[in-house]
């Protein structure tokens, strides 16, 4: 008796001595049966972080409504809240423009103190991040605030 037959553990077809195979773990593939594994496999990954940039993009939406659900005048409101809201309204409108405190402090008229002092707080809360980029209202490299998204 000769030698067992050679058989693609995909498809279960013979695999003749001409044809290209692909070897994996031990097993003889056809090979436009291991592209066919390929694909699914990078499909699955695709669909796997499809859905996980779709749970992301829900979580951002829901903390935009957060926001936006806060009325004008709470918004306007004395204190750290309302410093911490019109931070983040700001920084939600300018998306994605990052700024640092000092033009910040600009743009919401506040003493820069103040404005730390509420940046802090979000960025204890996860609301907020602090990255080293280009401020869009200086133009200098530095700390700036962004959301975290």
């Amino acid at each position: 008796m000769g030698a067992p037959e050679k058989k693609c553990a995909l498809c279960s077809y013979p695999i003749r001595d001409a044809d290209p195979v692909v070897v994996e773990q031990g097993d003889l593939f056809h090979t436009p049966c291991w592209r066919l594994i390929e694909s699914n496999t990078l499909i699955v990954d695709s669909r796997r972080l499809q859905r996980r940039s779709q749970q992301r993009i829900k979580a951002a939406k829901s903390r935009i409504r957060q926001v936006r659900s806060i009325s004008r005048e709470a918004a306007l409101a004395e204190g750290a809240v309302g410093t911490m809201i019109r931070i983040v309204t700001v920084l939600l409108r300018n998306v994605p423009k990052v700024y640092c405190c000092r033009c910040l402090a600009e743009m919401l008229t506040l003493p820069e103190q103040q404005l730390r002092e509420g940046a802090q707080t979000l960025v204890l809360q996860a609301q907020l991040e602090v990255d080293q980029a280009q401020c869009a209202g200086c133009g200098r490299e530095s700390d700036v605030l962004q959301l975290a998204l």
